[in-house]
């Protein structure tokens, strides 16, 4: 079998794209491309947890070798916490995400998918990066406040789950006039 390089790639990458951009536009989304981003959250989720087998490194040990050629054991220490929780986010994201795109209505959906997931994961990186110290106090700090935003959100997108929501109602008005 030979390996897709070069432009095949490219245009291997691109096409479905193009398709799942075209059903996006057209305002209908199937059940099945709703479930993409959970799909892409678990395989993040998936090298994240088999970086943290027992005699393995941890994927952000990898990227913060390149810092440090003698890697410290505070250091090791501290990116096995942090692949943790990243391994613990993307687990969460994936199951806001299935839990919307089977019983939610298209907005939340969109809403949870298309902005909330990524301010998530981008506090997260944040709160990474510019940690004061390689200490897990600061990371755990900052991990509670990212979980405390998510768990105020949770009320919302349950209103939207339920059957009585507006858009739901919104439906069945329309089918009654």
């Amino acid at each position: 079998m030979k390996a897709i390089t070069g432009r095949r790639l490219l245009w291997a990458l691109f096409l479905p794209l193009l398709g799942i951009g075209a059903l996006a536009l057209s305002g209908t989304v199937p059940e099945e491309l709703r479930l993409l981003p959970a799909g892409l959250s678990l395989l993040a989720w998936a090298a994240f947890q088999a970086s943290l087998r027992r005699n393995g490194t941890p994927l952000v040990e990898r990227f913060a070798s390149r810092h440090y050629s003698p890697m410290p054991d505070r250091v090791r220490r501290y990116c096995r916490r942090v692949t943790w929780a990243w391994a613990a986010l993307l687990f969460g994201n994936a199951a806001v995400s299935i839990i919307l795109a089977r019983w939610g209505s298209l907005e939340a959906w969109m809403l949870y998918t298309g902005l909330i997931s990524y301010l998530l994961l981008g506090a997260m990186a944040l709160g990474e990066r510019f940690s004061d110290s390689l200490a897990a106090p600061p990371l755990l700090t900052w991990l509670g406040r990212c979980w405390r935003v998510l768990l105020s959100v949770v009320p919302i997108l349950w209103r939207q789950l339920r059957p009585t929501s507006v858009f739901a109602l919104r439906g069945s008005a329309s089918m009654v006039g």
